[in-house]
């Protein structure tokens, strides 16, 4: 099941990124980071599941990071 969302995040965020690198649109960029956190979120989940406490934590930073760029982009 988190195998299929972190797939989902990730095509939603490439197919983001193709269309704001086509269409030269760079005010879509903070929703692609928005889906990349949400992306590392699932892999930390994941990373924890499996009892990988380390990479779980770093997988959860990153994806803190990625949202709090995006939503600080949105809302600037």
């Amino acid at each position: 099941m988190l195998k299929g969302v972190r797939i989902t995040f990730s095509l939603i965020a490439l197919s983001i990124a193709i269309y704001s690198f086509i269409s030269g649109n760079r005010d879509v960029m903070p929703y692609m980071f928005i889906f990349l956190g949400l992306m590392a979120f699932t892999i930390g989940v994941e990373e924890i599941r499996k009892h990988r406490q380390s990479s779980g934590i770093l997988a959860f930073m990153a994806g803190a990071g990625a949202l709090l760029l995006g939503f600080s982009e949105i809302f600037r």
